[in-house]
């Protein structure tokens, strides 16, 4: 994809439509088959997660034990904190769990998210090197500003961050305010994201996402005044949504000219409204290769305006961040996969040895670390074939290729090499990786369906243990 089309509709449907039909020529017939919205899964790692049966998460020793063990094992660290508030639930979002307005209840809630926090610093964490630091939820920027700036300040003086530690805070369109953004910088944000999904109106509604597409245009142009790291997701593939409406929502976000903006895939999950529109009338849903269509248009327009694809989802303005230290220092710490600390009601933490999620009852979450417990509600160890495995999707999803000869012996400890091989080499065949001897490079084929590639690497250990 070098020549840069016309950016106007008619030329880029033509193109994509041309991208699809060339790019998946060589596909088997049925490869699409089982194929959509439904079965989609952004984070692929979580199904070789669920290759490991559970541990009993009952005995708080026990838990406490195995993430004091995980926190030593490990130079440094992320955090992830999540709040369960939204003003209003997504109907593609399980995240949020409530719409509570009480500063009461969020007060106690914040103290108990530090409480956790103190729970990790007392097993070796406060010791740690902290590379990011992630404010998610729900929306942080629900909160008022008074508890926003005290969660925010109480969180960071608590931590040992590194010299140029990237810390981002989410933000919606109806909560960020000019103070929110303030109190954003005083407290040493670096970088913001907001998921603003669509700027379609019809398409805003369906997804039960507050405020017009004019008004995230508008507020989206204040926040640029303040951070020079600052992400935008949009989401395609949702009901009923037109080609003509995706390409007006990327063309208007590429005009307003944003260091970086990430594209997913929409994912019909657990526990959302969805879901159950999914179950009663699942041919709303675009079908997985009109939503290639929809990801190759997205790709034609991002890069006539400068866009790169690095790491695979996310386009980058690469002259936004030149000589940037904390956000080459926040993509290095993507890309090696550091271990990843999650606080909060449903939040999950994933290391090289351990997976864990905490409750997702607030309720049960807030005993557990009331009585100074961690809120683990299921615990999973890992062998090292999770890292290994892991290390190599971050490998494709930001090299855009590997070198099999490169993990061949680690692969080989574990009787994956050969059929690790295999699936490389059937995917070269499929016309989605270019083959030069033992390296392997993705083209825009294979960038277009990489997550289903890296579903096919994950399932590789069923029936490959040593």
């Amino acid at each position: 994809m070098n020549n840069i089309v016309p950016v106007d509709f008619g030329s880029i449907l033509r193109v994509s439509a041309e991208l699809v039909a060339s790019s998946y020529q060589r596909l088997p017939l049925n490869y699409f088959e089982g194929k959509n919205a439904g079965t989609y899964l952004f984070n692929n790692i979580t199904r070789l997660i669920e290759t490991f049966p559970p541990s009993p998460a009952s005995d708080p020793a026990a838990v406490r034990e195995v993430i004091s063990r995980q926190v030593l094992s490990h130079e440094m660290a992320s955090l992830y904190l999540g709040v369960p508030w939204c003003e209003q639930i997504c109907s593609f979002c399980n995240f949020a769990y409530s719409t509570s307005k009480s500063d009461e209840e969020r007060k106690a809630y914040l103290d108990l998210i530090l409480a956790e926090l103190m729970l990790l610093n007392q097993c070796g964490l406060a010791n740690r090197p902290i590379n990011s630091v992630y404010f998610g939820g729900g929306t942080p920027t629900v909160l008022s500003d008074e508890l926003f700036d005290y969660y925010l300040a109480s969180v960071l003086s608590a931590v040992n961050l590194m010299p140029g530690a990237s810390i981002t805070c989410e933000a919606t369109v109806s909560t960020l305010t000019r103070q929110k953004l303030d109190l954003m910088r005083r407290n040493g944000i670096t970088r913001l994201s907001m998921g603003i999904q669509s700027l379609d109106d019809n398409v805003r509604e369906q997804a039960k996402l507050l405020c017009s597409g004019a008004e995230v245009v508008e507020v989206v142009g204040m926040a640029r005044e303040y951070f020079d790291m600052f992400n935008v997701d949009l989401i395609y593939g949702y009901p009923y949504q037109s080609h003509e409406s995706w390409f007006d929502t990327v063309m208007r976000v590429a005009e307003l000219n944003l260091p970086s903006i990430t594209i997913y895939r929409l994912e019909v999950k657990e526990r959302t409204t969805n879901l159950k529109l999914f179950r009663q009338e699942s041919a709303a849903f675009m079908d997985e290769l009109t939503a290639r269509q929809q990801y190759f248009i997205a790709r034609l327009v991002f890069t006539s305006w400068g866009y790169v694809e690095q790491p695979l989802g996310w386009w980058v303005r690469s002259d936004r961040h030149e000589g940037s230290h904390t956000w080459k220092q926040h993509m290095a710490g993507w890309a090696r996969a550091i271990p990843y600390f999650g606080l909060g009601q449903g939040a999950f933490s994933f290391c090289a040895g351990a997976y864990w999620e905490n409750h997702k009852v607030q309720r049960l979450w807030q005993d557990n670390v009331a009585r100074s417990a961690f809120p683990v509600a299921s615990l999973h160890t890992l062998d090292s074939r999770v890292p290994l495995l892991n290390r190599i999707i971050r490998i494709l999803r930001t090299a855009q290729g590997i070198d099999l000869s490169a993990v061949e012996s680690e692969l080989a400890v574990f009787k994956l090499y050969e059929p690790f091989a295999e699936l490389l080499d059937r995917h070269a065949d499929w016309g989605l990786l270019e083959r030069n001897g033992p390296e392997y490079t993705l083209n825009d084929a294979g960038r277009s369906l990489i997550h289903w590639m890296l579903d096919e690497i994950v399932r590789l250990p069923m029936g490959c243990v040593v």
